[in-house]
């Protein structure tokens, strides 16, 4: 016995819109992230969240196509986070965080642990709403990602997503292909535009080093 597929997003898929949820702990990158995706007709931002516990209960009750995830953020790091919810809850997350430079740790450490792409928020001179339609073309090849069109696994359904679980061990999953480093480094800089479709999507499977501040995982009181 079998869950149903996910949704699909390739060329043949139904035209609804993608629903995605927005995980910031900045509320002005919050907006200006929903601001970006509004402009895209064929996105829906369905909810925002200020921290992965949020994002949490978000998840369960919204159940989005897509994540956009910062990194850097209170209660627990979203590096954490990815890994917890590729665990339990899989689904395609599109890291967009100032931690994740071109050729950083923290890029790498985001492919490693599941995310589909990885967007650098613009420094200083520049706001995130510059981004525009590059976010957007990610997040729609996020939701086209053919990893994750499979059947969730019976025991990993919609109804938990436990906070105060250990993220899988490094190795415990399968190692990324080669040159998968290498694509981390150029989606950092926003990556080749290639057109979204159900083979697209760069996901790694080992979790890497441990993020900024995920020195124990928290509890969900803590």
């Amino acid at each position: 016995m079998t869950l149903p597929l996910r949704p699909s997003f390739g060329n043949s898929a139904p035209a609804r819109k993608i629903r995605v949820l927005v995980v910031d702990d900045s509320a002005l990158a919050r907006r200006a992230i929903v601001d970006a995706l509004s402009h895209d007709a064929a996105i829906e931002v369905v909810g925002v969240a200020s921290d992965p516990y949020v994002a949490r209960d978000r998840i369960l009750e919204l159940e989005p196509d897509v994540i956009t995830l910062d990194l850097e953020m209170p209660r627990m790091d979203g590096l954490t986070f990815l890994r917890i919810l590729q665990e339990h809850h899989p689904l395609p997350v599109v890291v967009v965080s100032s931690l994740a430079q071109a050729g950083s740790q923290a890029a790498f450490d985001a492919m490693e642990a599941g995310a589909v792409d990885v967007l650098a928020k613009p420094d200083g001179t520049m706001s995130i709403g510059s981004l525009g339609a590059k976010l957007a073309y990610h997040v729609k090849a996020a939701a086209a990602s053919s990893r994750f069109q499979q059947p969730r696994p019976l025991g990993r359904s919609a109804d938990s997503l436990p906070m105060d679980a250990q993220p899988a061990p490094a190795g415990s999953r399968e190692e990324p292909p080669r040159g998968q480093r290498a694509a981390a480094s150029a989606v950092g800089r926003g990556g080749n535009e290639r057109s979204p479709g159900p083979a697209t999507g760069k996901a790694c499977g080992a979790a890497g080093g441990r993020g900024p501040g995920s020195s124990r995982t928290p509890t969900i009181g803590g």
